[in-house]
């Protein structure tokens, strides 16, 4: 079972607690304020009250077994430095830290963060793409220059397989699955996914192809 320790538990601190929570996750949350950890012990694993500006305090932490910290202290920025460094100090190899700005992500990465993240930024970009490009529904990014995106079917592929549409060769995209929604007589819709689907699987109204490939390749079926 993996572990996880958050610290901080603003709006994206304690959504990112319940929800690691919820998918069987080892967690414990940390922040200083006494009601917000009361509002989140029921959702978690453990919660703690501690100032993590405190070396001791934060060298007590059982982070033995902790696979990523993910830190999120809005403004307070002496404090998220401080946290990163401790836990690099402490052998912490994994973790993600919610930088204010660019300055701030550089020296996170210098104190030790393995990831910075902007995440009111990246969601967004992700609804500018999918605003943008209406046949995109969403986009990961992967790597640089690569992501994995939920595409919508051009028109001349319904009824037809994949092994027909040759969607690799024509379009360098590779399908890694396919969303299917369907509706039942009360208007109830459930989602199958069927994954690395067969190349005789014909589309169908309703399909969503996932697909993994470049980013211009990506652009340039947006663009048919």
């Amino acid at each position: 079972m993996k572990q996880f320790l958050v610290i901080g538990l603003g709006n994206f601190g304690s959504s990112i607690a319940k929800a690691l929570y919820d998918r069987g996750c080892q967690v414990l949350a940390i922040d200083t304020d006494k009601e917000k950890i009361q509002d989140i012990k029921d959702f978690v694993s453990q919660s703690m009250i501690l100032d993590v500006r405190d070396k001791d305090a934060v060298k007590s932490l059982p982070i033995q077994d902790t696979d990523t910290a993910v830190i999120s202290l809005g403004d307070q920025m002496e404090a998220t430095i401080l946290a990163t460094l401790f836990l690099k100090e402490m052998g912490l190899s994994k973790i993600m830290v919610k930088a204010m700005n660019e300055d701030h992500a550089k020296i996170l990465k210098i104190m030790g963060a393995s990831e910075v993240i902007f995440p009111e930024q990246q969601m967004a970009l992700r609804i500018a793409d999918r605003l943008a490009h209406p046949n995109i529904l969403d986009l990961v990014s992967l790597a640089e220059g690569f992501s994995m995106a939920e595409l919508l079917p051009l028109e001349v592929f319904y009824g037809k397989s994949l092994i027909e549409l040759e969607i690799r060769k024509k379009y360098s995209l590779e399908i890694v699955a396919v969303k299917h929604t369907l509706t039942d007589e009360n208007g109830n819709k459930t989602e199958k996914l069927k994954s690395i689907p067969l190349s005789t699987y014909v589309i169908e109204r309703g399909d969503i192809l996932v697909v993994v490939g470049e980013d211009k390749c990506i652009e340039k079926y947006r663009s048919l």
